[in-house]
């Protein structure tokens, strides 16, 4: 008989779930939580700008690394541990974690956040939580942007939640603020600990403000949200009272409405060798909202990233023209650079660059990946976004893939020696968003999303999920990289385990051919001696036709139908054999060829976790 697996496997229907998303083709994706927003909280929808909230690894090298992640005027800082999945289902009473807040007056902390650095050279990883809008009663104006630095954060003691107010820290943790100089800016719409540009064991803060303006009135009109970006070098009293946006390196946008600041991001070691004694991290800064010029024509809002290279003297550059290399933006409303990240793509040992510009072709989107290796500059320093080593693209209209991108690590061990490449579409599947994991090691330039070889989707309309995306390092403790997303109102930690470790279903029949009138019994039998997981289960027969017949509740039921959804299996778990339907077989049934069939379905998704079973029979009539 034909082997019908990958039809079948076409054709198994979708289902409503949000807790587990998308299968790898090489790999079975366990969730390792869904951490919904609790109420009175959600997500802040991103724009093209950066407000997006994020999720950032934090303090790696740890047997669990912790991780941060914001919703709408609070943020949680979670302490990784060997939770199982009902644990982080019920993660607000049973995941140990901080919630951070200010002073119960601010409804944009947590606008950004980033982590893994140490900033004051103690040997501990340090964070950092923005705020845009900060006001209270105590003076401070409303719209003047703040940067909290959190040092020597000690874990709860006990209970799965302790409230850890950024004015008041007590013992909790020692918290410094950094305060923008100029209100309604945007100070703070991105930060990011990039590492030690200068080579002096201190790791160094990169903080955007892409709507900063210059005084004066002809300077405001000429240059209105040029933008801005500023360098704090780390040291032991970074942070200290009174340091502001004007202790910094200031980094000043080129144009009016440029947005300079709007994405920052470590650079790696770009220009570096490998194995030199003395590396100095390289760092970007996106500036989405660039027009170019193309002979007589401007091209609006194609957008433009800037690297500046490390050194071991202070930088003096003060305006983004001073950067040692500027990418452009391919085309109008691009928004090249609305997001920034590095990772090593192609398993060379050295820091590449990926950018998003998730305004391309109706919003379309694409990203950009740029190896170290192959990333020159003509004589200007100018290099076109089209001269990129690899570049990925939306699968339609208004997916805004490129609105976040990060490197995925070793997530779901596909690739040996890269890591892999992880973007966010948050306007995919008609709003529920989406993020890709791809391979870029092989020999390709171009890529559309759906050759992704590993997918989470959202469960709802207006999701957004891929807002933010970031690699966590291994969260809870088996030995593989996972990767987290963020969407309006959740985050969800995904995990990767060996495909021989996903769960088992098999179906058995008490025959392989009926006639009018026999007993029909169908079995079931499963197994899981992986992970826990989080499935829906299908259970059908197809007719000789193609069409498919679900059995629901011990009933027939013509369609696609869960045998039940939202199905948890622990570790260990074993079911049957059962049987799960018996009756006669009726006299008007067609003759022909048959095919009971199992398989556990990833919820929301077409992809089957593990393997189809199939038992084929045949009827006679006749």
């Amino acid at each position: 008989m034909e082997d019908l697996t990958p039809m079948i496997r076409r054709l198994w229907p979708l289902a409503v779930c949000a807790a587990i998303l998308s299968l790898s083709v090489s790999a079975f994706c366990d969730v390792v939580g869904s951490l919904d927003l609790e109420g009175g909280d959600y997500s802040y929808t991103s724009n093209i700008w950066g407000l997006n909230d994020v999720c950032v690894p934090f303090a790696p090298g740890v047997s669990y690394p912790d991780f941060i992640f914001t919703s709408h005027r609070f943020s949680y800082l979670i302490f990784g541990g060997s939770y199982d999945a009902l644990q982080w289902a019920d993660w607000p009473s049973q995941v140990k974690h901080y919630l951070l807040k200010i002073d119960d007056c601010s409804w944009w902390l947590g606008v950004w956040v980033s982590g893994n650095g140490d900033i004051n050279g103690d040997g501990d990883c340090d964070a950092l939580v923005t705020d845009t809008k900060y006001f209270n009663y105590k003076g401070w104006d409303e719209n003047f942007g703040v940067c909290y630095v959190l040092y020597d954060i000690g874990e709860p003691e006990s209970g799965a939640r302790t409230v850890l107010d950024l004015a008041n820290p007590g013992s909790m943790a020692a918290v410094a603020t950094i305060t923008a100089d100029q209100p309604q800016s945007r100070f703070g719409c991105c930060c990011e600990i990039i590492g030690d540009v200068d080579n002096d064991r201190y790791e160094e803060i990169l903080v955007g403000e892409s709507g900063w303006s210059p005084a004066g009135a002809a300077a405001w009109r000429e240059r209105y949200e040029c933008g801005r970006a500023y360098l704090f070098y780390g040291s032991s009293t970074l942070g200290a009272t009174g340091t502001t946006a004007a202790t910094a390196v200031a980094l000043t946008g080129e144009n009016r409405n440029d947005h300079f600041g709007a994405a920052v991001s470590s650079a790696g070691y770009l220009d570096d060798d490998p194995l030199a004694t003395n590396r100095f991290v390289d760092f970007a800064i996106g500036a989405p909202w660039f027009d170019k010029s193309d002979g007589d024509t401007i091209v609006d809002n194609a957008g433009r990233v800037y690297i500046f290279l490390g050194t071991d003297s202070t930088i003096t550059a003060t305006h983004a023209t001073d950067a040692n290399m500027m990418i452009t933006g391919e085309s109008a409303d691009s928004f090249f650079g609305s997001a920034i990240g590095t990772g090593d793509f192609d398993g060379d040992e050295q820091d590449d660059l990926i950018v998003g510009a998730c305004g391309y072709d109706n919003q379309k989107g694409r990203a950009y990946v740029f190896l170290a290796n192959s990333l020159t500059a003509d004589s200007d320093g100018l290099v076109d976004a089209s001269h990129a080593d690899v570049i990925i693209e939306g699968n339609g209209m208004g997916d805004l893939l490129g609105n976040a991108v990060s490197s995925a690590g070793t997530f779901c061990d596909v690739l040996a020696a890269a890591d892999a490449t992880m973007v966010g579409a948050p306007g995919a599947v008609n709003g529920e968003g989406a993020f890709y994991v791809f391979d870029t090691t092989a020999s390709r330039t171009f890529m559309h999303a759906s050759e992704a070889f590993y997918t989470g989707k959202g469960s709802e309309a207006h999701d957004h999920f891929g807002l933010s995306v970031t690699e966590l390092g291994d969260v809870d403790g088996d030995d593989d990289c996972d990767v987290a997303a963020v969407g309006e109102g959740s985050v969800l930690v995904h995990d990767s385990t060996n495909m021989a470790q996903a769960p088992t279903i098999e179906c058995s029949l008490n025959s392989s051919s009926f006639s009018p009138g026999d007993t029909f019994m169908a079995s079931i039998e499963a197994d899981n001696q992986g992970a826990a997981a989080i499935v829906d289960v299908y259970i059908g027969i197809i007719l000789p036709d193609g069409s498919i017949i679900s059995i629901v509740n011990g009933e027939l039921q013509a369609g696609f139908y869960p045998y039940v959804s939202f199905f948890f299996i622990p570790p260990g778990f074993h079911y049957g054999p059962v049987a799960i339907l018996e009756l006669n077989v009726p006299a008007n049934i067609p003759s022909g060829d048959y095919i009971y069939a199992a398989a556990y379905v990833r919820p929301k998704e077409t992809d089957v976790i593990g393997e189809v079973s199939l038992c084929p029979f045949s009827v006679d009539t006749q």
